[in-house]
């Protein structure tokens, strides 16, 4: 049973048929739940593991469920399943990450391994982890940290796995024969460059003060409607106060990329916000305030839908017990005091970002695109992939190089991958069996081609916005960085 996300499917079955394997079934991770009969099979192989390396997932329980489950063999005999994890970054931050992991296949308090109670292990390592949090000291805190992880290396991640780094592969006298009998090079991989851009006095002094709002001005009541009931309301909703503090986070860190990304997607997350707490402001001022997390209630109102909300919460209220209809009484001082403070700054900020008719990170990019990234002493075969986490980044870079003169360029995102992806691997995966295709040079995407796609015949990347997390960024690098590169080096 090969375990994998829904983009890598396709490369699996082409891979396992390759080699002559016809015993395998290939489902996705949401698929888990769906899996009869977990006793028919030998071997689990889990791709891109670290997508399980959280167990408070409910698809970690399925997993879990799965591999735990006994093989019956066809003499009745039942003996414990055959697991392996692939994964290139395993460890995202916690030591609990590669705990979970390893518990997919090892009894926690009886291991194989010399540390018998892996549990009591983990425990005494997540402990000295979670101390270092109130620390202040940096370099104590970096040689701690690298104590603990040594540790959990030594005894429990060499004794499981089975590593082939390229170096390894080169510096093995057969296996770098065999390379070189297939003219399989690495390309070396550049450190990143950084390409800076300038913003002007006043669009600097815009930048800082939307920063400073979105940091500390904002309430963000709109999205912490439930932290504010009364009791009486409130009770019905678990953990009412974290969900609403996490939603709030989530909106202020989501500005803060976007601004980030480009300012064309920020201008439409903004004016989104502005809407939506309008919206909220609206239904205090007609004294009915509707909480239906599974509805789209802003969308529906804005649309001047509100008949056909009430109609559907009428027909949901009964079945889905997070539907609230709530007057102002309803909610403790201080939540529209907050709406209103928002919808002061909200109002403000749209007016002054729609008065921005200037982009230098675009200018400093299409610069970049005319005189270095398509130079042949670094872009040998003239393709280019760019990464964006906004999809309204993707559409709008798309939109400005065709109307700068660059014809070839493609776009894909989640809704069209499955379109898009024939014409990706004609012009973009150097494994490619079929005919290869020049109709594309440039490639722009959000993080749905950051895993398991094959990128290869670019070995150049743009990351329009720097994703936060590092491992995303030596994800994205992998695309070009494939075995049948052809290219010396990775910019």
């Amino acid at each position: 049973l090969v375990i994998v996300p829904p983009a890598m499917k396709e490369n699996w079955d082409e891979t396992l048929t390759e080699f002559k394997l016809d015993n395998f079934k290939i489902i996705t991770n949401g698929s888990l739940h769906k899996v009869k009969n977990p006793e028919l099979y030998d071997l689990i192989i889990v791709d891109e593991a670290h997508k399980f390396r959280s167990d408070t997932a409910s698809m970690y329980n399925e997993l879990q469920k799965l591999c735990k489950t006994k093989t019956k063999r066809y003499d009745g005999t039942l003996h414990d399943k055959k697991v392996i994890l692939v994964s290139a970054t395993p460890l995202n931050n916690k030591p609990e990450d590669i705990a979970n992991l390893v518990y997919l296949f090892q009894d926690s308090k009886d291991s194989t391994l010399e540390e018998g109670n892996l549990q009591r292990f983990f425990r005494e390592h997540i402990d000295r982890y979670n101390k270092l949090k109130k620390q202040k000291d940096l370099t104590l805190i970096a040689d701690e940290v690298k104590a603990i992880y040594e540790k959990i290396r030594v005894k429990v991640v060499e004794p499981l796995t089975v590593r082939r780094t390229r170096k390894d592969l080169w510096e093995n006298d057969a296996y770098r024969q065999d390379l070189e009998n297939q003219h399989i090079r690495f390309p070396d991989v550049k450190s990143p460059r950084k390409i800076y851009y300038q913003l002007d006095l006043d669009l600097e002094e815009l930048y800082d003060e939307t920063i400073k709002y979105l940091k500390d001005g904002l309430s963000y009541n709109r999205y912490q409607a439930i932290k504010y009931l009364k009791p009486n309301k409130k009770s019905k909703y678990k953990k009412a106060d974290m969900i609403s503090v996490q939603l709030a986070g989530i909106m202020k860190t989501l500005l803060v990329k976007r601004i980030d990304s480009s300012f064309y997607a920020f201008k439409q997350s903004l004016k989104r916000y502005y809407d939506a707490n309008k919206v909220m402001l609206d239904m205090f001022a007609n004294g009915t305030i509707y909480i239906a997390p599974n509805l789209k209630v802003n969308e529906l109102l804005s649309e001047g839908k509100e008949e056909e909300l009430i109609k559907l919460i009428e027909e949901a209220r009964y079945t889905d017990p997070t539907i609230e209809i709530c007057t102002p009484d309803d909610f403790e001082k201080g939540f529209e005091e907050g709406i209103r403070y928002d919808d002061a700054i909200l109002k403000e900020l749209v007016s002054m970002w729609d008065a921005v008719n200037v982009d230098p990170k675009l200018d400093e990019f299409i610069k970049y695109l005319e005189e270095t990234l398509f130079d042949k002493s670094i872009n040998h075969e003239g393709k280019l992939v760019i990464f964006s986490e906004s999809k309204e980044t993707t559409k709008y870079l798309y939109d400005s190089l065709k109307s700068h003169g660059f014809g070839k360029i493609m776009t894909v995102q989640s809704d069209n991958i499955d379109t898009q992806m024939p014409l990706l691997k004609e012009n973009f995966d150097a494994n490619y069996k079929g005919e290869k295709k020049n109709d594309y040079d440039i490639v722009i995407s959000t993080e749905v081609l950051a895993e398991g796609v094959n990128l290869h015949r670019a070995n150049v990347i743009v990351n329009y916005d720097t994703p936060w997390n590092s491992t995303r960024l030596m994800q994205r690098i992998g695309r070009v960085n494939r075995i049948g590169s052809t290219a010396k080096e990775i910019h």
